[in-house]
C-alpha cells in the first residue's frame, strides 16, 4: 500500500524512496510488482540555496515510466522539464 508523501504547509512534499546501496554510488529500490529500480550515483543539486544529493532529471523521467501516471505524475514531470528542459515522453507531454 502506497503512502501519501508528507506535505509542507505551502504544498511542498518530499518524496522518499529507500534504497539498497550498490558499490558504483548508486542503489536499488524494490517495487511493489517485485522488480527493482536501479538509481545511479547522485548528483548535487540546490534547494533555496542549499547544496543536496539528488537523482538527475532524466533518471527522474525514468522511474516514473512503466505504470500508468497519476495526474500528479504528469503534472510533476511539466514542472521538471520546464525547471530542467528535460525531454519527456509522450506519456507525458500536453495534449
Amino acid at each position: 500500500m502506497a503512502s501519501k508523501a508528507p506535505t509542507t504547509a505551502r504544498g511542498r512534499e518530499i518524496d522518499l524512496h529507500p534504497v539498497t546501496p550498490a558499490a558504483q554510488g548508486g542503489g536499488t529500490q524494490a517495487l511493489p510488482d517485485g522488480s527493482s529500480f536501479y538509481y545511479p550515483a547522485p548528483v548535487e543539486g540546490m534547494i533555496a540555496g542549499r547544496t543536496v544529493r539528488c537523482v538527475d532529471a532524466v533518471t527522474q523521467v525514468n522511474a516514473h515510466l512503466g505504470y500508468e501516471p497519476s495526474d500528479k505524475d504528469r503534472r510533476d514531470m511539466l514542472t521538471l522539464h520546464a525547471a530542467t528542459g528535460v525531454e519527456l515522453p509522450s506519456v507525458f507531454r500536453p495534449e
